[in-house]
């Protein structure tokens, strides 16, 4: 056979140690089987998902959207739990919240809760249909294509909270800013101009200034005792 000829270091002596040592290594606790690459296997866990969300104040305000996320809230500034860091916003009475969820587990809540304690779930847009089926029976893997959107208004100070499953992903507190009606009153009494025309001077006060004004006249019926006409 010349084996040693073939083989003058005993190179055979140290693969047979190698399939060995495998073969012992496979029955202990770190070891695998062959028959692991046929097993199924639960699926990865899901893309961590990326949150964006604004506030878009009534048009009548004039204030520019609030951004409730940035790439600096989004990752350095995360709290010691991975969770998003609480801040507190100060918004126009009717905002809308908008908050778009891309990736993820695509079963995210978005719920508002008021200074109280009584909690409202905002339903995702354009996904109510597809919430009311039934869950698949096996796991399914959430892909970055995965999009969901909420959107609500804002009426009273509260907490917005965003979780997927029992995690909390994000919370954002709001001051609501009440939305006054306008205020108008005279300045001074009527009279006749010099040239003959009807003067009337009047002040509009409104949070976020009055867009156009309407006055109704009308003759009192009885006139005011001692009631004189500015003309004639």
């Amino acid at each position: 056979t010349r084996v040693p000829e073939r083989d003058p270091w005993g190179l055979r002596a140290v693969a047979a140690l190698l399939l060995v040592t495998a073969f012992a290594f496979s029955f202990g606790p770190s070891g695998g089987r062959i028959a692991d690459g046929f097993s199924a296997h639960a699926a990865c866990d899901a893309v961590p998902p990326r949150i964006d969300a604004w506030v878009t104040p009534p048009a009548y305000t004039g204030r520019p959207p609030v951004f409730l996320t940035s790439p600096a809230l989004a990752n350095p500034a995360l709290a010691d739990n991975g969770k998003q860091a609480a801040s507190t916003f100060t918004v126009p009475e009717g905002s809308d919240v908008s908050l778009r969820v891309t990736g993820g587990s695509g079963e995210e809540t978005l719920s508002y809760a008021d200074a109280n304690g009584n909690a409202s779930t905002i339903e995702p847009t354009g996904q109510k249909a597809d919430a009311a089926k039934p869950a698949a029976a096996t796991p399914s893997t959430a892909t970055p294509s995965t999009v969901r959107q909420f959107t609500g208004k804002l009426t009273t100070n509260g907490t917005l909270t965003l979780q997927s499953g029992n995690d909390e992903l994000g919370n954002w507190a709001f001051a609501v800013i009440p939305d006054k009606p306008p205020q108008i009153r005279f300045v001074g009494e009527p009279k006749r101009a010099v040239n003959g025309s009807f003067e009337l001077n009047y002040q509009i006060d409104d949070d976020y200034g009055a867009a156009s004004a309407k006055a109704d006249f009308a003759l009192a019926d009885p006139p005011a005792p001692n009631a004189h006409p500015l003309y004639g």
